[in-house]
């Protein structure tokens, strides 16, 4: 048998045998998806046949054209089997990285709620990103055993495929290119079938076959637009406009307050960590402080979160806001009143791209990152450098200090003498832990690490006391967003819009300011609003802001926030999920007192329409 008809054949073996391992790779996605019928059942197996096939149709492009042009160059014979090789390296390697990739995936899916993909990507690809997962030495051990392993198995498959291409027996009919174009046609057939399925889904707002198509990464949507179209809704991006912030000039009088502000932000801090047990110091404090008792962050994640508090418009804006590299007015007009600013991050300002958004116009010397160890470390090493710049500011004008806390980030760091929850996960390795097992000892770790927080936080609250600081300085202390332990079947953050990963406390110190506590719910968004009323400002809100002042006699009748690539919004009762590059279709929840479920139509639309049709036009206000 000539070489390269060898060769063909254990690449046509090859592609056969990957694709099965594949298929039990991408089975797992299937496994924590709630039943709902056979309909559903089906509609994932035609997904899972299908998407399966084309998360290796690039790599059987790139081998099938590879081994074309070796049979060109190098022909049969003796030189064929050196053919071999150069074809076997990059199979092997090609499919273990897809075989990987899409484990890794399933990993970050199950933990966390989103794919490898979009956020992962900007993830891995922005200078900080990565550190910000918190993984460390043992967990890149695992993953570098996971890669070897995947390698040697797709090895064997190649061998075993260069044994069954030379076989004699009828297997080798198997492998005929007019039966793998049959086995293809069948596969896109099933593919139209499940794209189908999915648009008649969309249609009759079936939720359980809309949600479950989400575990599958890559998957494309295929909708039929009558609900957008009833809505009056069009699909919108708004990252591909122009903006028009503010929308006039802001107007101020010249004598206008100039108070200091100290800015204070923790990662991953929920509301329900103000406690006088976990936080004694922020507790106390927020005790003479305003409090807002209802409290949501404008993102599941620390991106459209930090975002939405000093631009106070909504998350889908910060694309288009960091393409232009355009600054909020907030911080233009404490430039312009030549504040003393010195900023600091336990995290990175380039990860997410704080230093090309929020902090775009502030010269990058006053942009402190502090480097090295553990969370909590670099969060104490942060407040002494605050306390230091207080020292020796310029007392003579005004100052702005911001700091982004890590101490509460997932894997929840802390020393010795800050644990009150005694029963806490050790070993918290993201590649071994069972989440199912180990949820309550991590919650204990995060409890821990925000006790450590809360020292932090008193340390300058101390600080400002002693100094008479309080008298002239707005004090401002809240979480970029919350953390999940599987109340609601997720972990962590920047997944879902359960209460768990949006709610923060929010503590507001404005010298002069009468003490309140609000329960009405209030918003990230609502934050300029109010700073900006502080500092003098004429204009109304609406010129800059989508959010309400914080001390105002209204609050919100629903709350918009944002992930990576969708939008929520949100009652009481309920929740409209849309996906930022299509807003004329989304998914319906029902808020219960036990969690959330699919919220039946007509309660649904019947409370929701005006909501979204206003929030549709507030995503468009800001752009031409």
């Amino acid at each position: 048998m000539p070489q390269n008809v060898k060769r063909s054949r254990a690449l046509r073996f090859f592609i056969l045998g990957t694709y099965v391992l594949l298929l039990a790779n991408t089975a797992a996605y299937m496994k924590d998806v709630p039943y709902e019928g056979p309909l559903q059942a089906a509609f994932l197996g035609m997904v899972w046949l299908t998407y399966t096939a084309v998360y290796l149709a690039p790599l059987i492009i790139m081998l099938g054209l590879w081994n074309w042009v070796l049979s060109r160059w190098f022909g049969g014979g003796i030189r064929g089997r050196w053919a071999a090789l150069c074809l076997a390296l990059p199979a092997i390697l090609g499919a273990g990285t897809v075989q990987m990739l899409l484990f890794a995936d399933r990993l970050v899916y199950q933990l966390y709620g989103f794919h490898f993909y979009g956020f992962v990507l900007n993830l891995i690809s922005t200078r900080g990103g990565i550190e910000s997962m918190g993984a460390d030495d043992s967990t890149d051990l695992v993953v570098a055993l996971l890669v070897a392993g995947f390698l040697a198995i797709e090895a064997v498959i190649w061998w075993i495929s260069t044994k069954a291409a030379v076989s004699q027996r009828r297997i080798a009919g198997l492998i005929r290119p007019r039966w793998l174009f049959v086995a293809s046609l069948v596969i896109v057939l099933i593919g139209i079938t499940g794209q189908a399925t999915y648009a008649v889904s969309s249609l009759r707002a079936y939720e359980p076959i809309l949600s479950s198509a989400k575990t599958f990464p890559g998957f494309q949507e295929t909708t039929w637009r009558s609900l957008g179209r009833w809505l009056n809704i069009e699909a919108r991006n708004v990252a591909s406009k122009s903006l028009n912030y503010p929308l006039a000039p802001i107007r101020r009088a010249p004598d206008h307050p100039r108070p200091n502000i100290v800015w204070l932000v923790s990662e991953s801090l929920r509301w329900d960590m103000l406690d006088p047990e976990i936080m004694p110091a922020t507790w106390a404090f927020s005790q003479k402080a305003s409090r807002f008792l209802n409290h949501h962050s404008a993102g599941n994640g620390t991106r459209m979160g930090v975002f939405g508090m000093f631009y106070g418009l909504y998350g889908p804006y910060w694309f288009p806001f960091l393409d232009a590299r355009k600054g909020p007015v907030l911080v233009d007009l404490l430039l312009e009143d030549k504040y003393q600013m010195e900023l600091f991050t336990s995290a990175r300002f380039t990860y997410p791209e704080f230093d090309k958004t929020v902090w775009a116009n502030v010269p990058a010397q006053h942009l402190h990152e502090a480097e090295g160890g553990k969370g909590w470390e670099r969060d104490r090493k942060n407040v002494s450098e605050i306390i230091d710049f207080m020292d020796y500011r310029d007392p003579a004008r005004p100052f702005l200090t911001f700091l982004f806390f890590e101490s509460p980030h997932a894997r929840y760091y802390f020393p010795p003498e800050c644990v009150i929850r005694k029963d806490y996960l050790e070993d918290f390795n993201y590649a071994t832990m069972n989440l199912d097992r180990d949820i309550q000892r991590i919650k204990n770790r995060y409890i821990n690490s925000c006790r450590h927080l809360d020292t932090q936080i008193q340390r300058l609250l101390e600080y400002l006391e002693a100094n008479s600081l309080l008298e002239s300085t707005i004090v401002l202390i809240t979480g970029d967003h919350g953390e999940e332990f599987l109340e609601h079947g997720r972990w962590g953050h920047n997944s879902e819009f359960h209460e768990e990963q949006i709610r923060v406390p929010m503590v507001l110190w404005i010298p002069g300011q009468t003490r309140v506590e609000v329960s009405r719910t209030t918003s990230h968004i609502d934050i300029p609003a109010t700073m900006l009323r502080t500092l003098g400002v004429e204009n109304p809100a609406s010129d800059f802001s989508l959010g309400k002042d914080l001390f105002g006699p209204k609050g919100h009748d629903y709350v918009v926030v944002a992930g990576w690539d969708d939008v929520a919004c949100m009652t009481d009762r309920h929740i409209g999920v849309f996906p930022v590059s299509d807003l004329s279709f989304g998914v319906r929840i029902e808020r219960t007192p036990t969690g959330y479920k699919s919220a039946a139509a007509g309660p649904f639309l019947e409370e929701m329409q005006p909501y979204i049709l206003e929030m549709m036009k507030d995503l468009k206000r800001f752009v031409k």
